[in-house]
């Protein structure tokens, strides 16, 4: 089982300024992709720019992280574009961008990495089983990347936290520039006990800690 790691702002959702997707009234009216976003705020009128960074702020953040070469396949299969090179694929996933728009006003933020769009769904439910006999019919390395985390999950270049019970992986698809994961020992999240929990909640403090040193280290790098 693993439980999300995010940091540092709530991921909720917004919408940006009209003025940001379309250069100007007498524009094409083709929507920006978001790797346009920045570049188009920045040409903006200083008027209108100045009107919408008092609502919005908008920023991109990247973030490495080292693939084990057992998992650079899984990543292949989820994220590899057609005509695509393998080189070209992989450097994609572990240098993702995240751009980020804070409604200043009130607070919440739209966290959007295209890549994210490759995300597989991890359970598929029919209607037809439980919760806990899909979740006991998936247990196991074959099946579960969670059951041999160090073999099938990303990590920070930073390294993983260790817990007596637990283990930190850094997100496959990051929302943020510190987005990570905490992979339980166990495999039924329904079952894990509060001795685990209480470990959990340590290594979640670590990493967050840990987070907050590398993304100062950089500021101060860049």
């Amino acid at each position: 089982v693993s439980v999300m790691l995010f940091a540092p702002w709530l991921w909720a959702s917004s919408t940006f300024f009209a003025a940001a997707v379309y250069l100007s009234p007498a524009a094409t009216c083709a929507p920006a992709h978001i790797d346009e976003l920045l570049a188009r705020v920045r040409a903006l009128s200083p008027p209108t720019r100045q009107l919408a960074l008092g609502i919005y702020r908008v920023s991109s953040r990247q973030s490495a992280m080292s693939l084990p070469e057992t998992f650079k396949p899984t990543m292949l299969r989820w994220t590899a574009r057609e005509g695509q090179s393998e080189a070209d694929a992989l450097g994609a996933a572990q240098v993702q961008t995240a751009f980020v728009i804070t409604d200043v006003v009130h607070g919440q933020s739209c966290h959007i990495n295209p890549l994210r769009s490759c995300k597989p769904v991890a359970f598929k439910r029919d209607g037809t089983s439980s919760a806990y006999a899909e979740i006991a019919s998936s247990q196991g390395a074959e099946k579960c990347d969670f059951c041999a985390p160090t073999q099938k999950t990303s990590e920070e270049l930073w390294g993983r936290i260790h817990g007596k019970t637990s283990v930190t992986a850094a997100n496959a698809f990051k929302a943020d520039g510190a987005h990570g994961l905490l992979v339980f020992e166990r495999h039924d999240p329904l079952s894990v006990t509060r001795s685990e929990l209480e470990d959990g909640l340590e290594v979640i403090e670590r990493w967050l800690r840990a987070a907050a040193a590398e993304s100062a280290r950089v500021r101060v790098e860049t």
